[in-house]
């Protein structure tokens, strides 16, 4: 199932506050240029991103704590990678 063009809700949730965030924005970028033009980058880069946003996560446990690991677990990482090199060379590509 999609939703707004992402894999799925989760997905289009993490996108949607990297993109809003400016602090978020520029570190998620970042973190994808730095796996970028190596063998295997979108996994390594997902896996870099998956993470840090793991790391971000409130602690808490039971009910909201179970509700926000599958939340994050539903996340397609390698689209959120793949996306945030989109834009990043889309942005490049504009000032070239």
């Amino acid at each position: 199932m999609s939703y707004q063009g992402y894999s799925n809700y989760p997905t289009w949730a993490v996108c949607l506050w990297l993109d809003n965030d400016q602090r978020l924005y520029e570190e998620a970028r970042d973190i994808v240029r730095r796996f970028r033009g190596r063998d295997r980058w979108q996994y390594r880069a997902a896996d870099a991103l998956e993470i840090w946003i793991g790391e971000m996560a409130p602690t808490v446990t039971g009910l909201f704590s179970d509700l926000l690991t599958h939340a994050l677990g539903e996340v397609d990482w390698v689209d959120v990678a793949t996306s945030r090199l989109d834009e990043d060379e889309t942005a490049e590509s504009e000032v070239a």
